[in-house]
């Protein structure tokens, strides 16, 4: 992927969801959408689909026909299973987590049922770490009842509890393994069954269970600050949350910040400066294109726009040239992620009135130009001739057959011709003639102060290859249209 050099392009092809969207995983060529939507691209899915990362196209593939309330905020795959977390009931099945054949959507046995929902996983490979409001896990019919506080570590084939049991007085938000440890951030204040301060972020030993040194210090103007999200990078770990400083600093922090791996410290170089609002949220960091981006709810970063998503250096925080939508502050992103040469953003709420745009895709590099193409191209279709106070508006639909990416027209320009010959019904109007070049997107116009004419026609051309006329005839009243055929 190229360095982000423009304003990024929406892909306006690309499916749209009607509810929020807390996490887009990619695995292959599929992308699995996760959230509180009830369709796809206009298809009914319940929570979970799978689309293809190529054309766009919403897989036939659905998972599970969920109790009305469900929310999916966390996902991992393993082997040919999709693991699922989140609040849901439905299907027989208590609900918190759940696993999914990714082929088939077909729900599987698996079931540690905790007694609460579960709002994020990490996985080792060995094991599956989950984190949420629950108290107790393997309250179903596998296993014996054991009291984990908020997180527990279960067997990815049996759905059993292992001995995993850190003592976190609240959930995480966000937890990511690498190397032999756990990190986690979240609501909590304190690990090891409260023998340990931890404000807001730690690691844990997967040997021992018990905290390790790393210790960035959440607490905010005399509370818990809020961090949310995880990203380990090229040696350091960044944290993104909703808070203004880290490690008791006088600096500002706000909403995003780098810290060594092994101590919790601030990387002290490191400076994104979020505001307008200055939140990063859950699963929307990632590094791509050796940048750190990070979605979120803020409209500035490095004091440019940037509403609500944006790429920093990695070392110093400065801000890059990624631009993703409009100068206004739309709804907090949830969700990123990327395939190819496009970058996937999930939300939480709508720009659109109808609420179907809480998924969306933006290429982040230029659109590829169009295959060189030879040939004619359709005859347009005009829409209206307008003579009014001394002017004549003439308005038609650009061709479409040769749209590609994002609906812009693969034609190189309209001509538009005029005549002041009377004689309409033959045609011969088109033999005297003034052509000039238009250049437009969907619906295209030509104006001009009103003269001595009986007509027009439009054509649109690509190089030297010109396509069919359409014709139109003026009179003198004030509004007449009148298509030749």
């Amino acid at each position: 992927m190229a360095l982000f050099n423009h304003p990024l392009v929406q892909d306006l092809l690309f499916p749209s969801a009607d509810g929020a969207v807390w996490k887009i995983l990619k695995d292959g060529n599929t992308l699995y959408v996760l959230g509180q939507f009830t369709t796809i691209g206009g298809l009914p899915r319940k929570g979970i689909a799978a689309v293809d990362a190529i054309t766009g196209a919403v897989l036939p593939t659905t998972f599970g026909n969920w109790d009305p309330g469900y929310t999916f905020q966390d996902a991992l795959i393993l082997g040919n299973t999709l693991y699922a977390s989140g609040s849901f009931t439905g299907m027989s099945h208590i609900g918190g987590v759940a696993a999914l054949d990714k082929t088939t959507g077909a729900l599987l046995p698996w079931d540690p049922a905790p007694n609460g929902y579960v709002f994020c996983m990490a996985t080792d490979g060995a094991l599956i770490y989950m984190s949420g409001s629950f108290t107790q896990v393997n309250t179903g019919s596998v296993g014996v009842p054991a009291s984990r506080n908020y997180i527990a570590a279960v067997n990815p084939t049996t759905g059993l509890v292992s001995g995993f049991d850190p003592g976190i007085n609240s959930p995480c938000t966000s937890m990511l393994v690498e190397g032999n440890y756990l990190y986690m951030v979240g609501n909590f204040n304190t690990v090891n069954g409260g023998g340990t301060t931890r404000r807001g972020a730690a690691a844990v030993d997967l040997s021992t269970y018990v905290a390790t040194a790393w210790d960035p210090d959440f607490k905010d103007g005399g509370g818990m600050g809020a961090p949310y999200a995880l990203l380990s990078y090229n040696g350091a770990m960044y944290i993104g949350g909703s808070f203004s400083k880290v490690n008791n600093e006088t600096v500002n922090r706000t909403g995003l910040v780098s810290v060594n791996p092994a101590t919790g410290a601030t990387n002290a170089a490191f400076d994104a400066d979020l505001s307008g609002g200055g939140t990063v949220y859950f699963r929307s960091l990632l590094a791509t294109n050796g940048q750190i981006v990070a979605g979120g709810s803020f409209l500035t970063a490095g004091g440019l726009i940037r509403n609500s998503v944006a790429d920093f250096d990695p070392v110093t925080g400065a801000v890059g040239n990624l631009e993703m939508g409009t100068l206004v502050m739309g709804p907090p992103v949830f969700s990123l992620s990327t395939f190819g040469q496009k970058i996937y953003r999930g939300q939480n709420g709508a720009i659109l009135g109808d609420g179907s745009d809480q998924l969306t895709a933006w290429w982040a590099v230029p659109p590829p130009p169009p295959p060189i193409r030879e040939g004619t191209p359709e005859k347009p279709v005009i829409s209206f001739l307008l003579r009014k106070d001394g002017q004549s508006l003439l308005k038609w639909e650009s061709v479409t057959h040769d749209y590609y990416h994002n609906r812009i027209p693969r034609v190189d320009g309209y001509r538009v011709y005029r005549s002041t010959n009377k004689n309409l019904e033959t045609y011969e109007f088109v033999k005297e003639i003034v052509s000039v070049d238009v250049r437009g997107d969907v619906d295209t116009m030509f104006s001009e102060n009103i003269q001595t004419f009986y007509g027009y026609a439009v054509s649109a051309f690509i190089g030297p290859y010109e396509g069919e006329k359409a014709y139109v005839k003026a009179t003198p009243s004030t509004f007449d249209l009148d298509l030749l055929t």
